[in-house]
């Protein structure tokens, strides 16, 4: 009816699920004068607020291709992006339009340190900006012994691993 639009509970955020007892929802809506409510028995109501999911390896990634094209650190495969903490799923409006895009990027070859700013959609051609600082630095694919030889045995193609180390410990 004229009440329908009326909002009496706050929705959960992008991509979480909220429960409401039945008592507090037939509470609410009785300051708008609906009563005589069919619950059908129910106790509680689940909402879940839709949303679309920007894995935080997206980012990551996001950031590894712009330092790669901006500051010549070789193939943006061979970042690695170091942002001191996992980063987690961004959740966005569902209807929000594009991708995530580095607004601005610092970077410091000495330290490997880098500050950037991402937007991030947001819904309706709006963007919302993320900071991000960390560490990001080159790799390269090397072999090393994954485990201790003593002096005298035989190290064997079971011996080798191919890790991803720094470039600048390699040379």
């Amino acid at each position: 009816g004229v009440v329908a639009s009326v909002p009496i509970f706050r929705a959960p955020d992008l991509g979480y699920s909220g429960t409401v007892s039945v008592d507090a929802i037939v509470n609410a809506i009785r300051d708008h004068a609906l009563i005589g409510i069919d619950t059908a028995g129910l106790s509680n109501v689940v909402v879940t607020r839709a949303t679309r999911t920007i894995p935080g390896t997206d980012i990551e990634n996001l950031i590894a291709r712009t330092l790669s094209a901006r500051f010549d650190l070789g193939d943006s495969k061979d970042i690695t992006v170091n942002l001191g903490h996992d980063m987690r799923s961004i959740y966005v409006d569902p209807l929000a339009v594009g991708e995530p895009r580095v607004a601005h990027i610092d970077y410091d070859t000495r330290s490997t340190r880098f500050d950037a700013m991402i937007e991030i959609p947001a819904g309706s051609a709006k963007r919302s900006v993320l900071r991000l600082t960390g560490r990001a630095f080159s790799t390269v694919e090397v072999v090393t012994i994954g485990r201790t030889i003593d002096r005298g045995n035989i190290i064997r193609d079971a011996d080798l691993v191919m890790e991803r180390r720094p470039r600048s410990e390699v040379g």
